[in-house]
This record gives structure tokens, C-alpha cells and sequence, in this order.
């Protein structure tokens, strides 16, 4: 009798054991096919959208400086010990060589994007030095119309110090010629905590 009774204890504990295994792969299975079910049954209210005619799926950006027009492309902020900064996407570097001067517009990646120089067929005939004040003036409009062609409005400037002398007197004209010599901050993440919102390049403010 005691026999009997201990081994139907252990069926029941066996068969209890097994409907707690089981009963988990059970939920899953049915969690997994209602899934199934839902994806599958589309709504009737459901209205496919296609683009017009003539109108592609996705837009590729084929203009890789358009980031930076928006103020959404990474600045390099380089090194602590550089003697430069690095932080800008353009920048005007005035260089005075034996051949005349010569004003460059430097992306970030060290490519020359746009440039004048008074020792050019083109300047040099107008100006009677390569280096004097007039040679700088002339050197500026060129460059500032040269840059406003290809549309370039803004860059950085490295000599806001200078406020006299024949390199005050082209970075003048570049300001006078269009381009502004500072460039936007980069649009980062908003911080909720200060509540600092930037102006975006792209909202219309209206006074």
C-alpha cells in the first residue's frame, strides 16, 4: 500500500514538472503565430502610396558640401597643441611669397578649394607691384568675387587680430566683396536642460 502511494506522489510531481516546461514553450508558440496573423492581415482602410510619375523613391545627395551648408557636417576640432585650429569647414589662408600674394580658401581636408593670386596674368597687368596695398585690394575683389561665383559665402578667418596693414586691408574687400568671414556653429543635439534652441539655417525668421 505504501508502495502504491509513493510511486502516484511521483507521477503527479512527473506530470506537474512536465506541464511547467511545457507551458512556456505553449505561450511562445501562440505569442509567435498571433504575431504571424497580425502581419499578415492588412487593414481595410489601408491606401498604398506610390510617388507621382517622374518622381524617384529615395533622394541621393550628389553634392557632398551640402552638409555643410546646412551646418549639420562634423568640424574637425584636431589637437590640443596645434598652432591652428582646426575648427572650420573653410578657411582663408593669405600667403606673401617672393611670386606676390596669394589669398586660398582651405577646406578642412587640406584641399585648396578656391584661390587669387597677384602674381596671375590676369592681376598682374592692373597693379604696378606684386606686394604693395593696391596689389591686396585687387587680390581681395578677385578672391571675393571668385568665391561668391562658386558659392562659397562664409569662411573661417584666422587674423581677427589684424586691424591695420596691408592684410587688413584685403581681408576689407573680402568682407566688402560678399563673403563674411566667420562661419555658423554646428548644429549639435538641443540640450533640453538649458533650453538653448540654435537658429537653424533652414527656418525663415520673420521680423
Amino acid at each position: 500500500m505504501l508502495r502504491f502511494q509513493v510511486t502516484r506522489i511521483f507521477s503527479k510531481l512527473v506530470d506537474l514538472d512536465s506541464q511547467i516546461v511545457k507551458q512556456p514553450i505553449r505561450t511562445y508558440r501562440k505569442a509567435t503565430y498571433e504575431c504571424e496573423r497580425a502581419r499578415d492581415v492588412k487593414p481595410k482602410d489601408e491606401v498604398e502610396v506610390t510617388p507621382p510619375p517622374g518622381v524617384g523613391q529615395f533622394v541621393y545627395n550628389r553634392n557632398p558640401r551640402n552638409l555643410e551648408r546646412l551646418s549639420i557636417a562634423n568640424k574637425g576640432h584636431g589637437w590640443v597643441m596645434d598652432n591652428d585650429g582646426r575648427t572650420f569647414w573653410h578657411k582663408l589662408v593669405v600667403a606673401n611669397t617672393p611670386h606676390g600674394v596669394k589669398a586660398s580658401c582651405v577646406h578642412q581636408n587640406g584641399q585648396v578649394v578656391m584661390s587669387a593670386a597677384s602674381s596671375e596674368w590676369c592681376i598682374r597687368k592692373f597693379i604696378p607691384k606684386k606686394s604693395d596695398k593696391c596689389a591686396y585690394k585687387i587680390v581681395g575683389k578677385v578672391f571675393a568675387e571668385r568665391c561668391l561665383r562658386s558659392g562659397l559665402t562664409e569662411m573661417f578667418n584666422g587674423y581677427k587680430e589684424v586691424k591695420e596693414g596691408k592684410l587688413s586691408l584685403l581681408l576689407k574687400e573680402i568682407e566688402n566683396g560678399g563673403v563674411a568671414l566667420n562661419e555658423p556653429i554646428q548644429m549639435r543635439r538641443v540640450n533640453f536642460i538649458t533650453r538653448v534652441k540654435p537658429t537653424r539655417p533652414w527656418d525663415i525668421i520673420v521680423e
